[in-house]
């Protein structure tokens, strides 16, 4: 593992992690940049079943569209905090705070999530998105 990996997950996070949605935004530019760029062609997207989207695979260029769509539709505002790294040779665990508001709800939500991020030729490959930090941890290798 390398600093490239978490400088390309700062990339990311600036490009998707901070939905406010008082402002169109052109989600297909972030898209083409983020699969030109940093994603792997194959790339997915888990879901945990715990999150209101969850249990879902997304994959490839039409699932993060299909991702980034399903949050525009639930939350208002949806952002990353907090960031904290660490990393475990090809993979880097992302533990950050997601603040969110629901669209139609209003419902607030805040809580600490992880996200373990697999990389494959010098690219994002994929991120599970996992509620509890430990899991997250013991799925990277670094716990048993």
């Amino acid at each position: 593992m390398s600093q490239e990996n978490v400088d390309v997950l700062r990339v990311l996070y600036g490009l998707f992690g901070d939905r406010s949605f008082a402002e169109a935004r052109d989600a297909a530019d972030e898209v083409d940049t983020a699969f030109r760029l940093y994603l792997h062609p194959d790339f997915e997207i888990r879901i945990p079943e715990g999150y209101p989207e969850g249990g879902e695979v997304f994959r490839g260029r039409e699932g993060v569209e299909r991702w980034l769509a399903m949050i525009d539709d639930v939350w208002s505002e949806w952002r990353y905090q907090d960031h904290r790294y660490v990393e475990a040779g090809a993979t880097v665990v992302a533990i950050l705070r997601v603040v969110a508001k629901g669209g139609a709800s209003g419902l607030q939500l805040e809580r600490e999530v992880a996200h373990v991020w697999r990389f494959s030729e010098n690219r994002a490959a994929g991120v599970t998105v996992y509620l509890d930090l430990d899991e997250a941890l013991e799925a990277a290798g670094l716990r048993e």
